[in-house]
C-alpha cells in the first residue's frame, strides 16, 4: 500500500522526495503500465506547491510546473509567443488527460513519444528543477534533460523558454486521435534562422536537432517494433515540408 502526503510547502515536498516518496501531480503517467513511472511505498502530491504561472522574464517566458497541458494549449500568451508548444499541447493525449496532466510531470516522465519535447527544445527551453538531496536550484537545457542529464531525486519546478517566436508543430501517429507518435517535428523562426527539432525518433527521449535542409538521416534515428528508422526519416521529410509551409503562410 502507498502512503500519500500533502506537503506544507516546496521544502516539505523536497524532504518527502529525498526520503523516497514519488512526486505526483496530475498522476496520468500512473494510469497505464505502458508508462515507466511507478509508485513506491510513499507518494507526495506536489500540485499545490509548484507554480502554474505564465510569466515574462527579460524576453523569455517562464512556465510553472503545475500548469496543465490543457492550460498550455489554451493560454493566449502561449498561443501567441510559443505557438509550436501550444499546438503540441493541444495534440497531447486526449481532453481528459490534458485537463489533469501537468507540464512538470510530462517533462519529468521523459517519455520517448512525448509531444512537448521537440517544441520545448525548438523554443530553447531550460528545465528548472530542485535537487531533493541538497535543495539546490538546477537549470538544464531541455535536450539534455530529456536525454537523462539530471538524476533522481529532484523536482521539476518549471521551464524557461528563451526563444519566443513564430513556430509550427507536426506529428505522425498510426491512428487518429491520441495515439503515441512515430515522429514529431517542431520548427521555430529565430530572426532569419529556422531552428528545428525532431521528437519521438531518437534513441532516448531527447529531441534531435537539425538545420534547414539537413534533416536527421536514418542512421541517427530509432528502429523499434513500431517503426523503422528509414520510415521515420521519410516521415520527417513530410512533416518538415508541412511545417515550412505553415511558417511561410504565417509570414
Amino acid at each position: 500500500m502507498t502512503s500519500w502526503h500533502v506537503p506544507r510547502d516546496l521544502e516539505d515536498a523536497l524532504a518527502h522526495v529525498r526520503n523516497g516518496a514519488t512526486p505526483v501531480a496530475g498522476a496520468t503517467a500512473l494510469y497505464s503500465a505502458a508508462f515507466p513511472p511507478v509508485l513506491g511505498p510513499a507518494a507526495v502530491d506536489v500540485r499545490d506547491v509548484l507554480g502554474r504561472g505564465v510569466d515574462d522574464e527579460e524576453g523569455a517566458i517562464v512556465l510553472g510546473a503545475s500548469l496543465t497541458i490543457a492550460e498550455l494549449a489554451a493560454d493566449p500568451r502561449i498561443r501567441a509567443f510559443l505557438p509550436a508548444l501550444a499546438t503540441a499541447a493541444a495534440m497531447t493525449a486526449n481532453p481528459h488527460v490534458r485537463r489533469v496532466a501537468t507540464l512538470g510531470g510530462t517533462i519529468a516522465a521523459r517519455l520517448l513519444t512525448a509531444d512537448l519535447a521537440a517544441p520545448l527544445a525548438a523554443h530553447h527551453g531550460v528545465v528548472l528543477a530542485k535537487d531533493a538531496a541538497s535543495g539546490a536550484s538546477l537549470e538544464v537545457g531541455a535536450v539534455e534533460y530529456f536525454g537523462g542529464a539530471v538524476d533522481w531525486p529532484h523536482l521539476v519546478t518549471g521551464v524557461r523558454l528563451e526563444r519566443p517566436g513564430p513556430g509550427a508543430y507536426r506529428r505522425f501517429a498510426p491512428l487518429a486521435g491520441p495515439a503515441p507518435a512515430f515522429a514529431t517535428l517542431a520548427l521555430v523562426r529565430s530572426g532569419d534562422v529556422l531552428v528545428g527539432f525532431a521528437g519521438a525518433v531518437g534513441p532516448t527521449a531527447a529531441p534531435v536537432s537539425f538545420a534547414a535542409g539537413h534533416l536527421p538521416g536514418a542512421g541517427e534515428l530509432r528502429d523499434d517494433r513500431r517503426a523503422s528508422s528509414w520510415f521515420r526519416a521519410r516521415l520527417l521529410e513530410a512533416l518538415s515540408q508541412e511545417a515550412h509551409d505553415e511558417l511561410g503562410r504565417a509570414g
